[in-house]
């Protein structure tokens, strides 16, 4: 099992309201930058902390880190007000 692994999925709604289940740093990453996850909403304070704490999991994965960069993923999906994380 690689070290970028989430200890639970995030469940998080995509604006087109599609459901993604995101199981890895690298997952979450994509599900930002490619699928818009958070809305492409680079001025706010949760997709700057979730991309920052993804970014640091990526590059040192500790267990710590890699749980504080799920934390703020779920502090993003939770921004549409239709929260869906695990």
């Amino acid at each position: 099992m690689s070290d970028s692994v989430f200890s639970a999925p995030v469940l998080a709604r995509l604006d087109n309201d599609s459901v993604v289940e995101i199981r890895t740093v690298r997952d979450g990453l994509s599900a930002m930058n490619r699928h818009g996850l958070g809305g492409f909403r680079l001025d706010t304070l949760e997709w700057q902390l979730a991309a920052g704490k993804l970014l640091r999991a990526e590059r040192t994965p500790s267990p710590t880190v890699v749980e504080e960069a799920r934390e703020a993923l779920c502090a993003l999906a939770d921004q549409d007000g239709r929260p869906l994380h695990s």
